[in-house]
């Protein structure tokens, strides 16, 4: 979810929400989010460009057979941790390429 300031972004921000909660709950979307938990929005409120990832949630609800087995420990192979953090390395550097591209488009326009 990417959450646009209504000015010019004063930075550019990787809101990471805990595993079992949405990015709809962190910016305030979600019924019954207290206020103090929705920090990406007040982020977003005072100047940041927010961009908030779904990380993998650790339910069990889907993981497994029901009667036989749920878990939520990982396939083998397969590193969760590892998955999210290229996610938000990912969307950092998206962040960056659009600060960049922008910096350069407005240093273009001015040498013209």
């Amino acid at each position: 979810m990417l959450l646009q300031p209504a000015g010019a972004a004063l930075a550019r921000v990787v809101a990471i929400p805990d595993a079992d909660w949405t990015p709809e709950a962190i910016v305030g979307m979600a019924p019954g989010v207290p206020v103090a938990a929705q920090f990406a929005r007040r982020l977003a409120e005072n100047g940041c460009q927010v961009i908030v990832p779904v990380l993998i949630n650790r339910d069990c609800q889907w993981s497994g057979i029901a009667g036989v087995k749920m878990t939520t420990v990982p396939a083998m192979g397969e590193v969760v941790l590892c998955a999210a953090q290229e996610q938000v390395t990912g969307e950092h550097d998206e962040l960056v390429n659009t600060a960049e591209t922008g910096r350069h488009a407005r240093r273009q326009q001015r040498l013209r």
